[in-house]
């Protein structure tokens, strides 16, 4: 690289680093998401347990979360929502590094620093990584343990592959859907050594299976040590997590509802970068077989990944952020492409495009700090309708409106995550299905509420409250999330 070329790339690695704090970091205490008060009692459990020594009992949920809690641990005992947040995004920025320095030397320094801009941009992981939960550390220890899988292919070397194994393990341990991982790495394991069969061929194979597998066990080992005290009780313990509501509670979603979410919440970019990875993996002239193989396993994960996903009852759209994620890293080939062979105007204008996406996509994610979870791609918004969105974002701002009323400390709402709503408001607040009880002054309907299905009680609420006129409505990204009714 030449010295011009450095002091670009220190300053894009500088602009990149601002952008992604600020929108990780900026209000983080504004207001709190539904799972957030489970998972801070579940992180301030962890480290009790840790600090007394009881290795053997440190999972605190079927999910695990394993990762949350070590990352989370520090500031966890702090009164400050944005304290606690603190030590949890300052990680998974160090994760995303992780998955530059990856991609740079399987790509080249530019593919992987484009792979980071992106990143660090990427409206859904954002929005996840300002939450005190574990859906963004699994995306990207997901995206980390395929990436080193592509470098030890390509290099061989047994350490890439023993940090692919413990890599997986932290995606496993951050949430068990996160095993996807395991077939695809086996998979690519004996891709990577396709050819004529032979005993030479064959003991490469047994080598690689026998480290991953032991790499992977002894790094689960050391991310949760109940695993090595007591094994038997800790897989118990997860297997819990097929009989919990996370799995089982049904959502009424149609079995295209994932693909709704890749519609909606991937950004322009991430359509474009999806797109493009897809017409890379086929295209012979573009890319060497390795670097189309690689492509083909990102892509490959991602399919299974969803497919997995969409198996299950209850339905997310967080649920299929790691495959989103992934998909991402169609980014760094891209790049590969440009930086070979001549700079043609084809290559120009495609590449002022892809610029023009992704400063459109910074743009959008600092201007929604801190409700970027209320991001939905601008082309496909106007068809958004009534799809059911929202975590908590936006609940902040109805409770700072009932703030604003006479006797606001003595009135009494009904609201959808009373809890979340509580956090913000100076009255009583109590759940959105009490809202026929005669001491109940305001009805607070969430945008969580929507397509609940109409047999639900939520569906109940909104049909007895939609003949009346909103006092208030309140908007996120120009969508309407909440709708406050004043009840005589």
């Amino acid at each position: 690289m030449k010295i011009s070329d450095r002091y670009v790339g220190v300053l894009l690695m500088a602009v990149i680093l601002l952008v992604g704090l600020y929108s990780r970091l900026a209000y983080a205490d504004r207001f709190t998401t539904a799972d957030e008060t489970r998972w801070l009692a579940n992180v301030r459990g962890f480290a009790t347990k840790l600090s007394q020594g009881r290795l053997g009992s440190l999972v605190q949920q079927p999910h695990p979360g394993i990762t949350t809690q070590w990352f989370a641990a520090a500031t966890t005992f702090s009164d400050d929502w944005a304290v606690r947040k603190i030590p949890l995004v300052l990680w998974q920025c160090v994760l995303v590094a992780a998955i530059a320095y990856v991609f740079a030397k399987l790509l080249g320094f530019w593919p992987g620093l484009f792979l980071a801009a992106v990143l660090a941009t990427s409206p859904l992981l954002v929005a996840h990584t300002r939450v005190y939960a574990m859906d963004s550390l699994l995306a990207l220890f997901c995206l980390l343990a395929l990436g080193l899988l592509c470098l030890w292919d390509k290099t061989k070397s047994p350490w890439h592959l023993v940090l692919a194994a413990a890599t997986t393990s932290a995606a496993i341990l951050s949430k068990l859907p996160g095993a996807v991982l395991v077939p695809v790495g086996i998979v690519w394991i004996f891709i990577s050594f396709w050819g004529p069969f032979d005993a030479t061929r064959g003991k490469q194979i047994v080598k690689a299976l026998f480290l991953y597998a032991i790499a992977g066990l002894l790094a689960a080992c050391l991310i949760l040590p109940s695993f090595a005290i007591h094994p038997l009780n800790t897989i118990g313990d997860f297997t819990e997590f097929f009989r919990s509501d996370d799995y089982n509670e049904l959502h009424k979603a149609s079995p295209y509802y994932y693909a709704s979410t890749i519609w909606f919440l991937a950004s322009p970019l991430e359509w474009f970068l999806l797109a493009g990875g897809v017409y890379l993996m086929f295209s012979k002239k573009l890319l060497s077989p390795l670097r189309r193989r690689q492509m083909a396993l990102l892509l490959l994960f991602s399919l299974l990944f969803i497919l997995i996903m969409t198996f299950g009852a209850k339905k997310g759209d967080r649920y299929i952020l790691p495959a989103i994620t992934v998909l991402n890293a169609g980014a760094a080939y891209i790049v590969v492409v440009f930086q070979q062979g001549k700079f043609s105007d084809a290559k120009k204008m495609t590449g002022a495009f892809l610029l023009a996406l992704l400063i459109w996509q910074a743009i959008d994610v600092v201007r929604l700090t801190p409700y970027t979870l209320a991001y939905v791609n601008p082309l496909a918004k106007p068809f958004l309708g009534e799809r059911r969105t929202g975590w908590g974002e936006g609940l902040d701002l109805a409770a700072l409106y009932l703030n604003g009323k006479p006797g606001a400390p003595t009135l009494k709402v009904a609201s959808t995550y009373p809890n979340e709503f509580q956090y913000r408001f100076r009255g009583e607040a109590v759940a959105l299905h009490k809202w026929e009880e005669a001491s109940i002054d305001y009805a607070v309907v969430y945008r969580a509420s929507l397509q609940r299905g109409p047999d639900s009680w939520e569906q109940d609420v909104i049909n007895h409250l939609q003949g009346k006129q909103p006092e208030k409505i309140i908007y996120l990204n120009s969508i309407p999330y909440v709708w406050i009714y004043r009840l005589d």
